[in-house]
């Protein structure tokens, strides 16, 4: 039971993850199919589980909520399986996870963890670290202009695709037939992070991770040095602030999908100024601190070949999702605005 305090903390980010998926896919299919989005922009065979699933609550507690539509029905693997069946809004989540296989798996293990606190089972401190990374991301994907997301395909091309063959595609999950078999796309998760792949087409394919740096290859970095050197010296903190929380948030990320975690360029860049100095205590970066040197000794032992699991065992010894939870707190105060 000593894990249980664990749980309102996954609790809170998993809610939060999963009412900004729902809130960015209503606001698509709102967007596409007008007043009929919930009908319209659902595949057929989800709909009529989703609608089940509102009528069996119903029948048993009539005090439902007027304002709740079928998207609030809906888990993490349900929401995949309707961002999979239209190409455009595989696209928006594709900073997520280009390959749609890897981004079916990450809404699964979202789904475990609901799951686990659901029905009061402990959540481990790996997946409370999971948790806090992809709800970074998710917070980034949420702040992309309307104008600047895939528009969903027209009604009459996404519901002529849906009524082809309505029971060709298994329930709940339209694309697995096309999808690689599981084994093969863990193993591709590594493959997809831009860190450690050296070829263009995945940079392109994922833009908002270009701020991390590679660690044979730091270059990219370089081109906002000039800036951060300038914030620095005027001592801006929410321009240093939020060059730190981009690179925290991809190292972190890193733990769980790359060979060894990048070089921390900003944090080497940042640590050894004066405003680091003049601001440690004032800002309350301690936790900043721990957060790096825990990274730094994580890639050691990596890079001495230490094993995956050994390495979680090892982050979990340390407190590391605690650490992420602080930096969480951290950068939500300085950063609100």
């Amino acid at each position: 039971m000593a894990k249980i305090d664990l749980n309102p903390d996954a609790y809170r980010l998993a809610a939060e993850c999963l009412f900004r998926i729902r809130q960015l896919v209503r606001e698509m299919l709102r967007a596409a199919y007008g007043e009929a989005w919930d009908h319209e922009g659902i595949p057929e065979e989800l709909l009529g589980h989703l609608t089940s699933r509102r009528a069996r609550e119903a029948s048993i507690n009539w005090h439902l909520s007027d304002s709740a539509d079928l998207l609030d029905y809906t888990g993490f693997a349900n929401i995949y399986d309707i961002i999979a069946a239209n190409e455009s809004a595989l696209e928006l989540f594709s900073s997520l996870a280009p390959d749609p296989n890897v981004l079916r798996i990450r809404f699964l293990e979202l789904d475990t963890i609901l799951n686990r606190i659901a029905y009061v089972r402990p959540v481990a401190d790996t997946e409370i670290g999971f948790l806090v990374s992809f709800d970074e991301r998710i917070r980034r994907l949420a702040v992309v202009p309307a104008g600047q997301r895939p528009a969903m395909a027209k009604p009459a091309a996404a519901k002529s695709a849906q009524k082809r063959d309505p029971k060709a595609i298994p329930e709940p999950v339209p694309i697995e037939s096309k999808s690689p078999p599981a084994p093969p796309a863990k193993e591709k998760r590594a493959d997809t992070t831009p860190v450690r792949e050296a070829s263009p087409p995945p940079a392109a394919e994922r833009p908002a991770a270009a701020p991390v740096p590679a660690p044979q290859k730091p270059a990219p970095e370089t081109q906002g040095d000039s800036h951060l050197e300038e914030a620095l010296l005027a001592g801006r903190d929410n321009v240093v602030l939020a060059a730190l929380y981009r690179e925290i948030t991809s190292l972190a990320d890193g733990l769980w999908t790359q060979a060894a975690p990048a070089l921390a360029v900003t944090w080497e860049r940042v640590r050894e100024s004066d405003w680091y100095n003049d601001r440690f205590a004032k800002l309350g970066l301690k936790s900043v601190s721990d957060f790096y040197g825990l990274v730094e000794e994580a890639r050691e032992r990596l890079l001495g070949g230490t094993s995956r699991n050994e390495l979680q065992e090892f982050l979990k010894e340390r407190n590391f999702a605690q650490v992420l939870l602080s930096l969480r707190e951290l950068f939500r105060h300085h950063l609100a605005g």
